[in-house]
């Protein structure tokens, strides 16, 4: 084995100075082995698992709070009544096939977070579908106003997201749930004692709540749409709820991502703040780092190719140092054009993966 890479890698006299991975042989292999990695990594369902690609709901908090962080607000904790809500909300939507606030049978955002106990002031949904990885959805809703004004809203303390796999205009689809939220008066009151207890490992204690809290306004804001859109209803359209609840006005549906593929593959977004108040508890865990290393590594497969890239090229630019500083002969010019190449293939692959995802591109 190391005769081996001693003939691979390291150019002496028992390979007449040429390294064997200069040689045709090991060129094809090493332009194989890039392009495979390109090819894997445009396809992050084939090797992180159909279930939900590289869009991880963990990674996805993370970076809202460091969007956040950035203007100096205070991170949000991830709720499990939030998170249940999102994941019922996604599940319902890759149930049916649609992507909206409301449902086709008239389910409305807030039904989610009613049905897990949760107690709000305020609070807010973005959607988003046709995702691969997180940070390209965290960077669409960031680009849109009112999914920026959501994540940045300094009224919301908590959060939860969820993803389910689905089928969304006859494609297969990654839909994105992100619900965010205040806990109501009373139990904000609490809010301290409850986190103090959790830091300590002590079991959360339920929290008394007002059961008619103050109403906030209803905040809704159109999304301009920039590449695409689907029908949006009216500002002035409400819909009638019984008793003290305002119900929102559909904030709008724009698509987001690279215009260049809007055509083949759905990449929307979609946001609402909802203001209601229902009595209930709420449990938190503490604001954090939620994903894992391996989590962020899973999420982000062009770091990771980026990487390999960059190790590859490193090692080809070392090898052709040594044989800089070796006997220059005639014919190793060949091998050297080989190994200029070989970078340049590397630099035009790193910026590829940077700009192109294959695995959004369906064929019609």
């Amino acid at each position: 084995m190391r005769e081996i890479l001693k003939n691979t890698f390291v150019p002496h006299s028992g390979n007449n100075n040429i390294p064997h991975i200069f040689k045709e042989m090991g060129v094809f292999v090493l332009v194989s082995l890039l392009l495979g990695i390109f090819v894997l990594s445009q396809a992050p369902a084939l090797y992180f698992g159909a279930e939900r690609a590289a869009v991880l709901p963990a990674v996805l908090v993370d970076l809202a709070n460091e969007d956040r962080g950035l203007s100096g607000l205070n991170a949000l904790r991830m709720n499990t009544k939030l998170q249940m809500s999102a994941q019922a909300k996604a599940n319902h939507m890759a149930t049916n096939g649609y992507f909206a606030h409301y449902s086709p049978d008239g389910i409305s955002p807030w039904y989610w977070i009613k049905q897990t106990g949760y107690s709000y002031q305020t609070a807010g949904e973005n959607l988003a579908v046709g995702f691969f990885e997180s940070e390209d959805v965290e960077r669409a809703w960031m680009a849109s106003q009112t999914h920026r004004e959501n994540i940045l809203n300094s009224n919301y303390t908590e959060i939860g997201i969820a993803t389910a796999r689905g089928t969304y205009q006859g494609m297969d689809a990654v839909f994105v749930v992100q619900h965010f939220g205040r806990p109501a008066f009373a139990e904000a009151s609490s809010f301290a004692k409850a986190m103090a207890d959790k830091s300590e490992g002590k079991p959360a204690a339920a929290v008394a709540v007002d059961e008619n809290p103050v109403l906030a306004s209803t905040v809704s804001q159109p999304i301009p749409a920039s590449v695409a859109t689907e029908p949006v209803a009216p500002e002035d359209e409400r819909e009638e709820v019984a008793g003290n609840e305002s119900a929102p006005g559909i904030a709008g549906e724009a698509a987001a991502g690279r215009a260049r593929i809007v055509a083949q593959v759905v990449q929307q977004t979609d946001t609402m703040i909802v203001t209601d108040a229902v009595p209930a508890t709420s449990f938190v865990a503490k604001a954090s780092d939620y994903a894992s290393l391996a989590d962020e590594l899973r999420t982000e497969p062009r770091v990771l190719v980026t990487m390999l890239y960059l190790l590859i090229g490193f090692l080809i630019a070392l090898v052709s140092m040594v044989m800089l500083f070796k006997e220059l002969k005639t014919h190793h010019y060949k091998h050297m054009a080989y190994a200029f190449c070989l970078l340049l293939f590397v630099v035009t692959l790193l910026v590829a993966n940077q700009h192109t995802t294959l695995a959004s591109i369906r064929i019609l």
